[in-house]
């Protein structure tokens, strides 16, 4: 298809089958000033853009002055890329790329460290906004999973702090690697259990089949598994929060039987009150040390990967999935059945901002979610390459996301070995008190260390404030100083240097404007201060780290004391199992020490007692922290920008999600409100708008946001319908009952063409008078005057717009057209 540019009365170029008529009201310049001045003019700053407004939004950046050591990448289709190219201006800050080479560009311009450093912004383009152009909305989604999908691996890489930490809380726990177990399970097959829709269809097979098979299983699975009489030999849990205990706590029935394997930074009070053996993943310290040889690697951030990584390790041939689908079902379910809260075994009526569609195993397109398709990514990169050459990975289910290095076997298909017995592993008996002392010594050299490195740091802060003199002269010899205290933390503390960078290297990042290209930009101020942050940074950072070690010194000497009968060390040990939310440690010192015990008084056995039922209570109290974010009223955003999107499609495939919901009150209200749109979006716009006319006569069962949006459907059909007012009683509404300043303009213009001007003029003054630097509104304001022929007023108006703006084009043509009607 030929393309070709259409010219406004402003002498805007733009094609027309991307920004229809948008321009020609405002301009270009004006039209863009309005939805992009608060956008994209940051310093250093990376815009990802996908569209270019026809090549506009560049113009727009040229007049605007394009702020220092920002980048701007532009994205085009390959259809329309060669036209944009012919008028597409040459600087070095703006950049043009195709559809099939923007991943190659963007890592060119820096993308990963922009994230980094928190500097990192993707945009759609009006045109790519409105849809005008249909191949925008495919690459804005293949743009935006990729962003969001880097953004989260580079925001996890760069702010580990929080794992570490948990981590050290840890540490007195974290005694057995899983390697333990390495190639332990040879010619054996194990099956990892997900609490995905599929499991439902394998359950039966596993419960027969369990004599043959190893079952690793998520926590939250622990009651299912339990009802039906499945042992699971190992349980795993890799989530630092507090949602992990709760939703797990039917794993505490099979501790006699089953082996928790966590991460390094599981949840602690699930991996220090877990009474049975257990096996940690990935290192024990977050730095380099002989004492994490025995450490394995961690592939994912998702129990799934977990139990996957551990399968590898311990070597099984045949390992299996079932449940582990990393997609809806075609229903839209998520969850199998009898796995937590009602609400997460609804289907996903939620709106995910880079939900998109993928392939199963049967070939059939279903949704996901970013977080699912992510942790897909992450399980298909572990299954295609780390897996052992006597393993293969099987998943049970159809309906599972296809993925690299996972066979699709149906369980029909399954051949297993009856003639292995399944037997527990073998964990070597090691001295916990040999281990904990272990850790005392590691961590006091750590921390000797650590602080010598705070020393350093402190001196070159010390030495930075004398590098200038007040002219701005350097002092070489001040400079040498600290280039020597830099090299003598370089060279005597570079592991410890590595793991404090590595906790504040966002804090780091900001200070040190690490995405500036120019170095002539540096001022001899910002060299000075820039530096002094960075040390600051990094003393801030050492202080986080000495508390979590002398947090974790503290624990070992705690762990050191429950292993002595001593009944005189208790008043201490409460203390810090109440600290940290740990009473089932009580227990497990009774049992330990059942002569000691016997011994206490009335009092001490009754604080045990205590705990014992704080433990207990403990799950069912707080197990409203553990529903999951998808309440029928959380579908409104999720209709809204369908809407918006005018995405029929998929407001029809929502609308069974809605009929299947636990809330069905609620659900049949947005099943109408889902109906209504569609015969709007079908040109029915009676019927719509007496839907929405019905549907706000429930207002009580409905939430804001909700009503709001009702409204602005009732506006906007009710112009098409000529039903002039309805559609200022919606705008009404929404300007004065809901304080909309979005809307109130729109009301005041509806009045003036309805024929009430004066007050028009008013709502228009009074908006103002909240938002005065809102250029468009004030020249609609001024425009309605030009029509009133109050040339003074409008005059005075255009003029303070140039005053703000003196590239507002169309604030320029009208002064034109005033001073020709004067004479």
């Amino acid at each position: 298809m030929e393309y070709y540019f259409t010219a406004n009365n402003y002498g805007d170029h733009y094609l027309q089958e991307v920004n229809g008529n948008t321009f020609n009201k405002l301009g270009a310049y004006g039209f863009l000033s309005d939805h992009f001045d608060n956008i994209l003019l940051k310093k250093e700053h990376l815009y990802i853009i996908v569209g270019t407004d026809s090549g506009q939004i560049p113009q727009y950046l040229l007049k605007k002055g394009i702020p220092t050591e920002s980048e701007y990448l532009f994205i085009e289709t390959d259809e329309i890329y060669n036209k944009i190219k012919e008028i597409f201006p040459e600087h070095p800050q703006l950049h043009q790329c195709k559809e099939d080479d923007w991943l190659q560009k963007s890592e060119e311009v820096g993308l990963p460290l922009y994230i980094q450093s928190q500097s990192a912004t993707l945009v759609r383009s009006t045109g790519a906004s409105y849809n005008f152009y249909k191949g925008y909305p495919p690459l804005f989604e293949t743009v935006n999973h990729y962003y969001r999908t880097t953004s989260a691996k580079v925001s996890a890489n760069s702010n580990p702090f929080h794992f570490y930490k948990v981590g050290m809380r840890n540490l007195t726990e974290n005694q057995h690697n899983v390697s333990l177990l390495e190639d332990q399970f040879k010619d054996k097959t194990a099956v990892l259990i997900g609490a995905a829709p599929s499991l439902d269809q394998h359950i039966e097979w596993i419960q027969q089949n369990q004599k043959y098979l190893y079952i690793f299983t998520v926590s939250r699975l622990a009651q299912k598994l339990h009802n039906l009489g499945i042992t699971p030999d190992f349980i795993v849990t890799v989530d630092p929060n507090i949602g992990s205990f709760y939703l797990g706590k039917e794993a505490f029935s099979f501790e006699e039987q089953s082996i928790l394997i966590h991460s390094y930074h599981g949840n602690p009070q699930l991996v220090a009150q877990w009474g049975g053996e257990h096996l940690f993943t990935g290192f024990r310290y977050p730095w380099k040390t002989d004492s994490n040889n025995d450490g394995s690697e961690q592939t994912g951030s998702t129990v799934s990967n977990a139990a996957l990584d551990s399968a590898i390790i311990m070597g099984f041939s045949q390992i299996l999935l079932a449940g582990v689908d990393f997609c809806f079902d075609n229903r839209g379910y998520t969850h199998a059945s009898d796995t937590g809260a009602a609400i997460s075994q609804a289907p996903m009526v939620i709106a995910d901002t880079a939900d998109k569609l993928v392939t199963n195993n049967l070939g059939e397109t279903v949704e996901t979610t970013f977080a699912f398709a992510t942790a897909g990514e992450e399980f298909e990169k572990t299954a295609s390459t780390c897996k052992k050459p006597h393993q293969t990975i099987a998943n049970l289910s159809g309906s599972a996301l296809k993925m690299r290095g996972v066979e699709y076997t149906p369980k029909e298909q399954i051949t297993l070995n009856a003639t292995i017995e399944i037997s527990s592993p073998n964990i070597p008996i090691t001295s916990p008190q040999h281990y904990l002392q272990e850790c005392f010594k590691e961590l006091s050299k750590t921390n000797s260390q650590i602080l010598q490195i705070d020393k350093l740091c402190r001196s070159v802060i010390q030495e930075n404030k004398k590098l200038f003199d007040k002219n701005g002269a350097k002092n070489t010899k001040i400079e040498g100083k600290i280039l020597k205290i830099e090299k003598t933390i370089e060279k005597n503390h570079n592991t410890l240097l590595h793991l404090v960078k590595k906790s504040g290297q966002r804090d780091i990042l900001k200070h040190l404007h690490a995405t500036r290209k120019d170095q002539d930009l540096w001022t001899h101020k910002e060299v000075t201060s820039s530096s002094t942050a960075y040390y600051k940074v990094l003393r801030k950072t050492i202080k986080l780290i000495q508390v979590s070690i002398k947090d974790a010194i503290q624990r070992i000497r705690s762990r050191q004391q429950e292993l002595t009968p001593e009944a005189s060390s208790l008043s201490t040990l409460i203390t810090q199992w109440e600290e940290d939310n740990q009473p089932r440690r009580a227990l497990f010192w009774k049992q330990s020490h059942p002569k000691s015990y016997q011994t206490l008084t009335l009092e001490k056995k009754e604080i045990f007692n205590e705990m014992n039922k704080e433990f207990i209570h403990s799950f069912e109290s707080n197990l409203a922290e553990t529903i999951e974010h998808n309440t029928i009223h959380d579908a409104i955003i999720n209709i809204t920008d369908l809407a918006n999107n005018r995405n029929k499609t998929r407001l029809e495939q929502l609308i069974p999600k809605l009929e299947e919901h636990p809330d069905q009150d609620a659900a049949n209200y947005y099943i109408v409100l889902c109906e209504a749109l569609i015969a709007e979006l079908n040109e029915r716009d009676e019927e719509a708008f007496g839907t929405y006319a019905a549907l706000l006569n429930h207002q009580d069962q409905l939430t804001e946001e909700t009503i709001r949006f009702i409204l602005e459907r009732v506006s906007t059909t009710s112009v098409r319908l000529k039903d002039y007012n309805n559609a200022i009683f919606a705008l009404q509404t929404l300007s004065e009952a809901y304080k909309s300043d979005y809307h109130t303009p729109i009301y005041a213009e509806m009045l003036y063409l309805t024929g009430n001007t004066k007050l028009a003029v008013d709502t228009f003054q009074k908006y103002l008078e909240e938002n005065p630097n809102d250029i468009k509104t004030m020249f609609r304001l001024a425009d309605l005057q030009f029509k009133e022929k109050k040339y003074d007023t409008a005059k005075n108006l255009y003029q303070h717009i140039l005053s703000q703006d003196s590239n507002y084009v169309p604030a320029q043509q009208r002064l034109t057209e005033i001073e020709e009607a004067s004479t």
